[in-house]
């Protein structure tokens, strides 16, 4: 996980190619923690939806606990629904 936790891991992924995300959190967990945590244990994949199954199947093959978090979008940075930004400004700074 980067520095600045899942949330900024997700924009450095999106920003070049000027996509959005959308990021559903896990309730069981704080949401600032859940975001911006740079626990050692976590990882993320980016995945097209034509390889999204069996990138599941591999990882369930393995015996890997994953969790779909979101998907890259076309128009705005959502976490749980909620606008945060678009990524044209994003992009700015």
């Amino acid at each position: 996980m980067a520095d600045g936790g899942l949330y900024i891991t997700s924009l450095e992924s999106a920003i070049p190619e000027e996509l959005d995300l959308g990021i559903r959190t896990d309730r069981n967990f704080r949401k600032d923690a859940f975001l911006f945590a740079e626990s050692q244990s976590r990882v993320t994949a980016s995945v097209s939806l034509e390889q999204q199954a069996a990138f599941e199947q591999a990882m369930q093959n393995k015996g890997v606990n994953f969790t779909q978090l979101g998907m890259k979008t076309s128009h705005d940075h959502h976490i749980d629904g909620l606008l945060y930004y678009a990524a044209t400004v994003v992009k700015k700074y």
